[in-house]
């Protein structure tokens, strides 16, 4: 299942099955999103949100709100000891999305991307 988050409080209740320290990072990037965009915002429309992909099919799912393929990401980067990845999207000034996914389901795109 696909999971798009726009605030921390909601980290822990969204249903994912990802590693408590994958979780951990999900929510401190949800934190920083939640300072500089502010609380209160709509995250669907303002921007400043995280999806967490858990299969393939979610990764297929991400493309209706980011083209991974063309769009390129500030960084790729994988949590440490969970196998979890992680990647920025500035999609404008005032849009920024974090993507969670499992090494294993990384498009090359990202693969490629990865930093070490």
């Amino acid at each position: 299942m696909l999971y798009r988050i726009g605030h921390k409080r909601d980290v822990y209740s969204c249903g994912c099955k990802f590693h408590k320290r994958a979780l951990q990072e999900v929510y401190a990037g949800l934190m920083i999103l939640d300072e500089e965009y502010g609380y209160e915002r709509n995250w669907e429309e303002e921007g400043g949100y995280a999806m967490i992909a858990e299969t393939a099919e979610d990764v297929e799912a991400i493309k209706v709100y980011i083209d991974i393929e063309k769009h390129p990401p500030e960084w790729v980067t994988t949590i440490s000891h969970t196998g979890i990845t992680s990647a920025l999207f500035i999609l404008n000034n005032e849009f920024t999305i974090i993507v969670y996914m499992p090494k294993e389901i990384l498009p090359q795109s990202l693969l490629s991307e990865l930093e070490d």
